[in-house]
């Protein structure tokens, strides 16, 4: 906590109720002519925090057609709660939802306890991580479904370095197959964000996702390029 945060509390800080913020972005685009390309993507993610835990909420999809045939329709959900048992370590459970039609996958939904802590808190360099357990089930369209315990994880880093108000920012998460060990999956984000006018924010990201137990004709290592609006508060 800075020494601003210090002589000038926020009512949170000093016990007295949460404090709520979050984003909400969308990217379209739409392209007419030799190809006709319809792409709609939304990112909704709220946070409420208080001085002894925190709530957070994170809805993210894409629907994206060309020559009016679907190429794209997946839908990601998470919650989470975190319980802080000092400035810096915490535990927490967390739920996660997955549906992504072209990659076979009607429901991948994963739910468990971890263990977090914040390593540095600083503008110029945020760096916190989530290591715990979570049960998965699987559901296929095609393929046969399963469950099976796995580890999962979360890191997140952010940095002002640039200035000016911007904020770079690494985002992984994980799941670790603990029956099948050569099964993973991984989703890492890397992103440039920077405000526009009031509280308007824009940003590109690269999002990949890796699934090395991804059924057969569906690519293992998934790539996404992203440029988006949205407005925080």
């Amino acid at each position: 906590m800075s020494d601003f945060q210090i002589l000038n509390p926020e009512p949170w800080e000093l016990g007295n109720g949460y404090k709520a913020f979050g984003l909400v972005s969308v990217a379209l685009q739409l392209e007419k002519g030799n190809t006709v390309t319809d792409e709609l993507d939304f990112k909704i993610e709220s946070t409420w925090r208080s001085l002894k835990d925190r709530y957070t909420l994170k809805l993210s999809g894409e629907v994206d057609e060309a020559n009016g045939i679907k190429n794209a329709d997946n839908t990601r959900l998470m919650g989470k709660y975190d319980y802080f048992l000092d400035e810096e370590d915490y535990w927490g459970a967390k739920f996660a939802a997955k549906q992504d039609e072209f990659a076979d996958l009607d429901l991948r939904a994963y739910i468990g306890p971890y263990y977090g802590r914040q390593y540095y808190e600083r503008p110029i360099f945020t760096l916190s991580g989530e290591f715990g357990l979570a049960y998965v089930i699987e559901d296929f369209i095609v393929a046969e479904d399963q469950e099976y315990p796995g580890a999962q994880w979360e890191i997140n880093l952010t940095s002002d370095y640039l200035g000016g108000d911007s904020r770079i920012y690494i985002e992984q998460g994980g799941i670790w197959n603990l029956q099948d060990t050569e099964d993973i999956i991984l989703n890492t984000t890397f992103g440039l964000s920077f405000p526009l006018l009031g509280n308007l924010e824009a940003a590109a990201e690269i999002f990949l996702e890796f699934d090395s137990g991804a059924v057969d004709g569906i690519e293992e290592l998934d790539q996404t390029y992203k440029f988006r609006i949205g407005y925080t508060w």
